[in-house]
C-alpha cells in the first residue's frame, strides 16, 4: 500500500486545468426512457450532463494511423475531480467554443488502482 497522497494530486491536476484549460459539458448519452403504451413508442430519454474542467489538443500526426485514430481527433484531459460516474464511448464533450466531441476511447490514470487522478480521451466531431 503506498503512502502517496493522490487525492492530493487530483487536486493539482483539478487547479492545473483550471488555470490552462476550461469548464466544459461531459453530456451522457441517453437512456431509453419509458414505454408509451398509448403511442407504442420508447421514450428516448434524457441525456444527464455534467461540467467538467479539461484541456483539448489536436493529436500529434505521428499518432494517426487512419483506422483508431483519425485526422481532425484530440485529446482531452479531464480532471476527475467531481465527474461522476466517468464517461464511456458514445457520450460527448461539450467544448467551450460550441463544438461537440463524441468520446471514442476513455483512460483513466488510478497509479493506486483506487484513486482517479486525471483521464484521458480521445474526441472525434
Amino acid at each position: 500500500m503506498s503512502s502517496f497522497d493522490y487525492p492530493r494530486i487530483a487536486q493539482t491536476v483539478q487547479g492545473l486545468l483550471t488555470k490552462f484549460g476550461a469548464v466544459a459539458q461531459v453530456v451522457y448519452a441517453p437512456l431509453p426512457g419509458e414505454y408509451d403504451p398509448d403511442t407504442g413508442n420508447v421514450d428516448p430519454g434524457a441525456g444527464a450532463t455534467s461540467d467538467v474542467t479539461a484541456a483539448l489538443f489536436d493529436v500529434a500526426d505521428k499518432m494517426i494511423d487512419g483506422s483508431l485514430i483519425l485526422m481532425g481527433d484530440k485529446t482531452a484531459y479531464a480532471s476527475a475531480v467531481g465527474l461522476d460516474p466517468d464517461p464511456a464511448p458514445g457520450d460527448k464533450l461539450a467544448w467551450t467554443d460550441g463544438e461537440v466531441y463524441t468520446i471514442v476511447r476513455t483512460k483513466r490514470l488510478s497509479p493506486d488502482g483506487a484513486t482517479v487522478v486525471l483521464h484521458e480521451w480521445l474526441v472525434r466531431k
